[in-house]
């Protein structure tokens, strides 16, 4: 799915609007079964990236532009990460560093972003390749007490 605009009035803002308005694009990916959302915003837009980081987007370093992707609804589609869903809300148990800043880390000329959930002592973190976008399911397997290391992407369940 791709955002093209959104925008809340400014005499309704912290009222929560733009919270709800992408939460709500988030759900409708899913539910249409789409991999990702997508939106470009404006550099100088520094106040709306912390609401979008922890609603699941990264923001893609590009010299162009300001790109966002949310691979959220590729989690939550994948069958091996359902039951940690079951008990881990992926909004309120994110446990992600937000830095109003491009994400991601390079390895190999490859730019990964990662989500972070902690919960009761558990924690679930999976691992996209920018370029990749997606996640490769494990041969063995998933609740293991070594974490999977596998490329392009990382599932890690402890």
């Amino acid at each position: 799915m791709y955002v093209e605009l959104l925008n809340v009035r400014p005499d309704y803002h912290g009222r929560k609007i733009g919270k709800m308005l992408v939460l709500q694009a988030v759900q409708k990916t899913i539910e249409l079964g789409w991999p990702r959302i997508d939106l470009f915003t404006w550099p100088g837009n520094v106040k709306a990236v912390p609401l979008y980081k922890k609603c699941g987007f990264f923001w893609a370093k590009r010299e162009d532009s300001t790109h966002l992707l949310n691979f959220i609804p590729t989690v939550l589609q994948t069958e091996v990460l359902q039951d940690y869903f079951k008990d881990i809300d992926w909004y309120e148990d994110s446990a992600r560093t937000i830095e109003v800043k491009p994400d991601g880390r390079k390895e190999n000329n490859f730019n990964y972003f990662e989500y972070l959930w902690e919960k009761a002592g558990r924690q679930l973190r999976v691992e996209f390749e920018q370029t990749g976008r997606g996640i490769p399911i494990p041969l063995r397997p998933f609740m293991t007490a070594r974490p999977l290391a596998l490329r392009p992407c990382t599932i890690c369940g402890i």
